[in-house]
């Protein structure tokens, strides 16, 4: 909940309810093109969000404060 939107760049689930999990696994997996974009926007906010640089970045500015 903290670094996905649900439905936007991610799926989220009950954390206590394994079955609507694999349900939603295998959702996803019967139905890939579907998904397409989610996964598209969920790969480039991780890599502007946590990439090596953005770590280093955010390091630095945590020592300078």
């Amino acid at each position: 909940q903290e670094v996905l939107e649900d439905g936007i760049h991610g799926l989220l689930v009950d954390f206590f309810d394994p079955q609507a999990l694999a349900e939603q696994v295998a959702t996803v997996l019967k139905h890939p093109d579907r998904y397409r974009d989610m996964r598209l926007h969920a790969r480039e906010i991780v890599c502007q969000r946590y990439s090596l640089a953005a770590g280093t970045a955010g390091y630095t500015r945590l020592l300078r404060a």
